[in-house]
């Protein structure tokens, strides 16, 4: 379903998938060994990992919340946010301090990115809202990358519909200074829930997949070129161990 660099123990990822009618998230080394599982709420559908410095959370759009879950498994929070009667988020990711999470309501705002400020009320504010341009249609896959020594970065993959051309990426500072990266390559379908964004620590490089290809850029957003990939539901990640861009099934 999703997949996410485990920061706390370098070189591992988490996998969120469903094994056996089951919500799993799984902890896995280089070499694709599980080293730990817990079992979360089961979820439908388009979901989300994000980890901070103290928990993993998990969104579940079907189900309305999101959950927060510590490292052993332990049910943190049941998180309804206050966006909407009947919130849909999934798209989520760890804010610029690693505390708490960004996300992006699916039933408020499409185009608004919006940061937790407290998981038991659901309370949230406005972090910023795209810059709109004919055709943008939604906000998608959501990723902070960042580079030892220099400053973090929010990626968000915008969907444009296809009357209007090719969709976008979306680079946004700490200050909330945006601008955007484009590519003769982002030819994403008009479909929910489809691309994923991620950023290799060691040079800042970023990789965007599209469901038929894996476009590359180098931190100054400069093209670097692109390898063929083909899946309907990418979510793609980099390898700490060795820097190697990831690809799984969402």
């Amino acid at each position: 379903v999703d997949v996410t660099a485990d920061f706390l123990q370098p070189g591992t990822i988490l996998v969120l998938h469903e094994h056996n009618s089951k919500t799993r998230i799984s902890q896995i080394d280089p070499g694709g060994n599980l080293l730990g599982r817990i079992e979360v709420a089961n979820g439908y559908g388009e979901s989300h990992l994000a980890l901070t410095n103290q928990y993993i959370f998990y969104s579940d759009a079907f189900n309305q919340t999101i959950w927060c879950y510590d490292r052993t498994g332990l049910l943190i929070h049941a998180i309804k946010t206050d966006t909407h009667p009947t919130p849909a988020v999934s798209q989520i990711v760890p804010d610029f301090n690693n505390q708490s999470i960004f996300f992006i309501d699916q039933f408020n705002g499409l185009k608004t990115i919006r940061q937790l400020d407290n998981p038991r009320t659901g309370s949230s504010t406005v972090f910023i809202t795209a810059p709109d341009y004919t055709g943008l249609i939604v906000l998608q896959d959501l990723f902070m990358g960042s580079v030892e020594g220099q400053e973090k970065c929010l990626y968000a993959l915008c969907i444009t519909h296809p009357d209007f051309g090719l969709s976008r990426l979306l680079k946004i500072d700490e200050g909330g200074n945006a601008e955007y990266i484009d590519s003769e390559h982002f030819e994403l379908p008009y479909v929910y829930d489809v691309g994923s964004v991620a950023v290799d620590p060691a040079n800042g490089n970023v990789f965007v997949a599209t469901t038929t290809k894996v476009v590359r850029f180098n931190s100054k957003s400069d093209p670097l070129g692109f390898f063929e990939f083909n899946d309907i539901h990418p979510s793609i990640e980099v390898d700490r161990s060795d820097f190697v861009a990831q690809c799984g099934r969402r």
